[in-house]
């Protein structure tokens, strides 16, 4: 059997204002309406990755953020 391999587009987002699990799920489920996607909230480091199967715009991602009372730093693509 052949197994395709289909390529998953990560980026990691430097957030602002999230300090406590109540925050991490307010960016968590924002983010989910973007698609399917595989989320990682890391609150000591301020940070969130997202892995996708499709790619996702960096204004798409800073369009969420606009609507929630944290402060998108940077998004980095990895």
């Amino acid at each position: 059997m052949i197994k395709m391999f289909s390529k998953k587009y990560k980026k990691i987002l430097f957030i602002e204002g999230m300090h406590c699990e109540h925050c991490a799920m307010t960016v968590e489920n924002a983010l989910k309406k973007l698609g399917d996607l595989k989320i990682k909230v890391n609150l000591r480091k301020k940070q969130v990755e997202i892995t996708s199967k499709e790619y996702l715009d960096n204004q798409l991602i800073s369009k969420v953020f606009s609507n929630l009372e944290f402060n998108l730093k940077e998004i980095k693509d990895i």
